[in-house]
């Protein structure tokens, strides 16, 4: 059920470039979602990163990836930051455009993502073939920790 808030914020957003922070309030909650997601040419989300934390009647954070379908589900998605260990993350939801791996987010993977440089995520597809996408951790200190975009912030960056 949580993790539906925080997918859904990402799924109203417009396609962005770049780390990003937006905060709403659902219900009895407040959640805010570090956001990036890599688009193609054609508008297809090709990778997206939420770090979600929901506070409230409901409090949870969550680290998510969303890619497209046609993955290989028992596989997950493998995320790794610069050249430290790589981890598998476990698939929890496919809607018809995405699916999304999930796992718990902690202090630790908070810090590691601000000291790295790059984050690899890798999802394989139906033929178990690996399809690497770099996400860049440039811009991540500043969104996580400044100010989330205001609406007319978020609509100008979305151009």
């Amino acid at each position: 059920m949580t993790a539906g808030f925080a997918g859904q914020s990402l799924a109203q957003q417009a396609p962005v470039n770049g780390w990003y922070k937006v905060c709403s309030k659902q219900e009895d909650n407040d959640i805010c979602n570090v956001q990036f997601q890599s688009v193609a040419g054609n508008g297809q989300v090709v990778t997206a990163v939420s770090l979600a934390e929901i506070k409230g009647k409901i409090n949870r954070r969550v680290f998510q990836v969303t890619v497209p379908t046609g993955r290989l589900l028992p596989a997950g998605i493998k995320v790794q930051v610069d050249d430290k260990k790589e981890a598998t993350i476990p698939y929890v939801y496919c809607f018809p455009q995405s699916c999304m791996a999930e796992v718990q987010l902690d202090d630790n993977l908070v810090a590691l993502l601000k000291s790295g440089g790059k984050m690899t995520v890798t999802s394989s597809n139906y033929q178990n073939k690996p399809n690497p996408v770099e996400v860049t951790l440039n811009g991540f200190s500043a969104a996580y920790d400044g100010a989330p975009l205001k609406q007319d912030e978020l609509v100008a960056k979305q151009r």
